[in-house]
């Protein structure tokens, strides 16, 4: 009798001590090997940011603005045709959405429930022809007055607070920027041509031009990252002063015949389909 409980103790000891360094090799190989996750969110749509918070809006093909979790349920939506299609959103503060109509030179601001908080009609502020505009770090707003040439930042009053200097004179020849991004307390234009950014301190005093190898495609508001036309999803770091970048990451090339939009995320690649965005989760 005592034999066999002393078997039975040794045996439960032994089986509690193969079982732990099962689960500890188990647990290390998970660890060392992970896993790329892949969520798929079918939907029909034009454009999307993600914000900082990693919450995703689309633009679908009625116009709608979506919101929706990175696990892809629905949040919030929200309509508005009066102003023709929209053109951007900004996406920088998760807090307030800038949407930008630029047939009707039009901006709405909505809070985190994707409900209407103020309408700006830029021609009421004496802006006429304005081809892109995006936050600012501190609740303002950027607009390039392309009347005027100049880089110009509106307060939450709607007063002119900073303004450049007319940069039709800066570069003898009138330029066409198609996108702003602040970053770091730096603006950057990024020029029609799609392969220079014009870089300007928050007092919009321009500081010089970065020139990119690849021909942007698109451009990502919540961060310094874009997609090339060759396909490359790339984020980067500017150096000050030379002007010249850091590549944090770049994808290989991506199919654009058949991805509309993609965007790098922290350890996110997301890629936009005709029906439907395709999210990885993996390391870079």
């Amino acid at each position: 009798m005592v034999k066999s409980f002393s078997d039975a103790i040794r045996l439960c000891i032994w089986l509690i001590l193969a079982f732990g360094c099962f689960t500890c090799t188990s647990l290390q190989t998970a660890q060392e090997s992970p896993q790329e996750k892949e969520i798929y969110i079918p939907i029909r749509a034009l454009s999307f940011e993600v914000d900082a918070l990693k919450q995703i809006y689309l633009i679908d093909n009625n116009n709608d603005l979506i919101k929706r979790n990175l696990d892809g349920s629905l949040q919030y939506v929200y309509g508005n045709n009066r102003n023709g299609p929209i053109e951007y959103i900004d996406v920088m503060n998760p807090l307030q959405t800038l949407v930008f109509y630029k047939e009707f030179q039009a901006l709405r601001i909505l809070d985190r429930t994707l409900d209407e908080l103020l309408e700006i009609n830029l021609p009421d502020l004496g802006f006429n022809k304005v081809p892109c505009v995006a936050s600012s770090s501190d609740n303002g707003i950027w607009i390039f007055d392309q009347d005027e040439q100049q880089l110009i930042k509106i307060d939450q009053r709607l007063k002119q607070v900073i303004k450049s200097d007319q940069l039709d004179q800066v570069f003898q020849r009138s330029i066409m920027p198609i996108h702003i991004k602040e970053y770091k307390n730096k603006v950057y234009l990024l020029d029609e041509s799609r392969t220079s950014f014009y870089v300007f301190d928050n007092f919009a005093e321009y500081i010089g031009e970065i020139k990119v190898k690849d021909e942007v495609k698109g451009m990502d508001s919540a961060r310094l990252a874009y997609l090339s036309v060759n396909g490359h999803l790339v984020s980067m770091e500017p150096n000050f002063p030379d002007l010249n970048l850091t590549v944090l990451n770049k994808l290989g090339e991506i199919d654009l015949s058949q991805v509309r939009m993609g965007k790098i995320v922290q350890d996110l690649q997301l890629l936009l389909y005709e029906d439907h965005l395709l999210i990885k989760n993996q390391e870079f």
